[in-house]
């Protein structure tokens, strides 16, 4: 209904999406949609480096290291009739509880849409070295089927996932092989490494040797048919269009382009 809040406590929720934020580590703890009985899919800051021990399976390797995402609070930054957003602020502890970094994490979702925006900044960066597909801090998600097939976006194609590097900055969509077909979609913004790590896992590198960027964003959307159209709006950035319209019509609303094909991309 359009007068709930869209944030309550560590909560977000519209017309699609239910988020929580875990109280205790600032990740996303839960998203899924009003119909769904479990998470679909859950969210954390991790930092890996090459002393890990190896995993004998590789689901186990979603356990390598001892990192600890740590928040000192979580707290509402904005509710109102177009949007809610928690942001949570923390730190990034290594396997021996010192700290590697400091984050703010804020996650917005907007009324009447099913992509979630998180975006992340991060202060007090320890150095990175050594290879930066062992050695990292990152994003990492979780699903709860291990059987969901994995694609990523290369120049606006689909093409399935079939090794443990990924390199794609447009998407990576996770998605069941059931008749239901539901899906997870990443929008990474630009971010071209990830690394699945285990079936239920994946990496999405934000540190590594030699990189001093401190500000990233992405989007997570679910059941999206078309993973090219979900992430056009996070890379769009907003734009003045001026149109005269029919006084006779008496029309408060209409369309500035509209084509019946979803699949088709205008630009």
């Amino acid at each position: 209904p359009l007068n709930l809040p869209l944030a309550i406590e560590n909560r977000l929720h519209n017309e699609y999406l239910e988020l929580t934020i875990n109280g205790s580590t600032g990740g996303i703890q839960s998203i899924k949609s009003h119909r769904d009985r479990t998470t679909r899919i859950s969210q954390r800051l991790v930092h890996c480096c090459s002393e890990d021990p190896p995993a004998a399976d590789d689901d186990l390797d979603i356990y390598s290291g001892s990192s600890q995402m740590k928040a000192d609070c979580v707290e509402i930054t904005r509710c109102d009739q177009y949007a809610g957003v928690l942001t949570s602020t923390g730190v990034i502890l290594d396997g021996e509880d010192q700290p590697v970094a400091r984050f703010t994490q804020s996650v917005t979702l907007y009324r009447g849409a099913r992509d979630v925006i998180v975006d992340l900044q991060l202060e007090d960066v320890s150095p990175v070295s050594g290879d930066p597909w062992r050695n990292y801090i990152a994003s990492r998600i979780m699903w709860g089927d291990s059987s969901m097939n994995l694609h990523y976006g290369s120049n606006w194609l689909g093409l399935p996932v079939t090794g443990r590097y990924i390199e794609s900055g447009e998407w990576i969509d996770i998605r069941e092989v059931s008749a239901d077909r539901r899906s997870i979609t990443l929008s990474p913004c630009g971010l071209p490494c990830h690394r699945r790590i285990a079936d239920r896992a994946l990496d999405t590198l934000l540190i590594g040797s030699g990189e001093t960027s401190a500000n990233f964003r992405f989007t997570l959307c679910l059941d999206t048919s078309f993973p090219m159209k979900s992430i056009l709006g996070p890379l769009t950035p907003p734009g003045d269009c001026t149109t005269e319209v029919s006084s006779t019509s008496g029309s408060q609303h209409g369309w500035f382009l509209h084509t019946s094909a979803e699949n088709v991309l205008v630009s």
